[in-house]
């Protein structure tokens, strides 16, 4: 996702940003994982013109990060 991101394949990026959101949720409940893929994910949507959608994922990635106590996550996912 990080790679699409850098050559600026943003749907790309957001796809692979969601994929390992999906695997995440299978393989257990870490909050702060879970907290960095939607923060990648929000920014990788504000990079496009779905900003609604990456305020939603920023949302999440807050209250993932608020749970796993993460005081620099909770600061990304505010600054998106």
């Amino acid at each position: 996702a990080i790679e699409a991101l850098d050559n600026l394949a943003w749907e790309q990026a957001a796809g692979w940003y969601r994929s390992a959101l999906d695997q995440s949720e299978l393989a257990d409940d870490d909050a702060a994982r879970t907290a960095r893929l939607l923060v990648g994910l929000g920014r990788t949507l504000n990079s496009t013109d779905t900003g609604l959608e990456a305020r939603a994922h920023l949302r999440a990635a807050f209250a993932a990060a608020k749970q796993a106590d993460d005081l620099d996550l909770m600061i990304a996912a505010a600054v998106g």
